[in-house]
């Protein structure tokens, strides 16, 4: 079973993708609105993630790619625990995951 997940920033670049779930994904352009880019500190590094903010007019540029059970596993030990993963609607009215803050 695939699942579709919006990914922002790194993950958006076909060498990261293919470093992480050991192939690159062209995956659909979308948009996801009432979110804000922050910064969250791992390790003494700074990376980036979003979080929800209904009283922003910013939104996150993104791509959806689809992933099976064992890439999806492979992208939350990429995330960390840092991040959660939770379900959103985007622009096209998907419904995906999305990590954030």
């Amino acid at each position: 079973m695939l699942e579709d997940i919006f990914v922002y920033w790194t993950l958006m670049y076909s060498d990261v993708q293919q470093k992480v779930i050991w192939r690159s994904s062209n995956g659909e352009k979308d948009i996801l609105f009432w979110f804000m880019k922050t910064t969250i500190e791992i390790n003494w590094n700074t990376y980036p993630i979003i979080k929800k903010d209904i009283n922003t007019n910013e939104w996150i540029e993104g791509l959806v790619i689809s992933v099976n059970q064992d890439e999806l596993i492979k992208l939350d030990e990429y995330e960390t625990s840092a991040y959660i993963r939770k379900k959103v609607i985007l622009d096209s009215w998907k419904e995906v995951w999305v990590y954030q803050k």
